[in-house]
């Protein structure tokens, strides 16, 4: 994995981060609420002398030049299979980051995979997994680790949609949390992450002005 730093971007992130949150479901209505109402600063992590050009490219990947080399590609029945590497480690460490900054901080990651009520739930979502009529979502806070949470990133995302985000709300600590208690942590997030570059990569907002994603 090349050596990798984070990018300011402009108007454009916020257009693609706001088009990525319409029309899902509770919470990324409610997320897309608190980035209308709140000034914040929008980037991403690329690796380092990443183009302009690139790092305005969402929707499509060649963000890890990893993935374009074709040396890596291993032989499987009648074709050939290759690793896609993608940053949800990183981002799961800028997720502990934030969590870390306070005892009262807690992070939900959007599944759209699963359905609630879909009897197949029973295939393990995890301690943390918790439902809102149909939508399935995963709560964490300070007491998880990087490695739970990059887990999570990756099998919640759907590569059209990937979305988690950082809040000053305590988590439950007994019941599951209510739908109360999820509006109420979109309404006080503090970072919004949307999945990007294909799945390779992420699209961050930060509440306040020039932020750099990591406090």
């Amino acid at each position: 994995m090349p050596a990798l730093d984070l990018f300011q971007l402009d108007e454009r992130a916020i257009s693609f981060i706001e088009d990525h949150l319409s029309d899902v479901n509770t919470y990324c209505s409610a997320l897309s609420s608190r980035m209308a109402s709140a000034q914040g600063s929008v980037f991403t992590l690329a690796p380092v002398g990443t183009s302009n050009d690139q790092l305005y490219r969402f929707a499509t990947g060649g963000l890890l030049p990893t993935n374009s080399d074709d040396s890596r590609r291993v032989k499987a029945g009648g074709g050939w299979l290759m690793r896609v590497d993608n940053l949800k480690a990183d981002l799961a460490q800028l997720i502990v980051d934030l969590l870390e900054g306070s005892p009262n901080r807690s992070c939900v990651v959007d599944d759209v995979n699963p359905e609630w009520i879909d009897p197949r739930r029973a295939f393990d979502l995890g301690e943390t997994a918790f439902g809102m009529g149909q939508e399935v979502y995963h709560w964490f806070d300070r007491r998880h680790d990087r490695e739970t949470i990059a887990f999570a990133l990756s099998d919640a995302d759907a590569i059209w949609h990937g979305v988690s985000a950082v809040a000053d709300l305590a988590a439950p600590t007994s019941d599951a949390p209510t739908r109360e208690w999820l509006l109420e942590h979109a309404s006080t997030a503090l970072a919004i992450f949307c999945s990007a570059f294909d799945g390779e990569g992420f699209v961050g907002w930060r509440i306040g002005k020039g932020q750099d994603g990591r406090g």
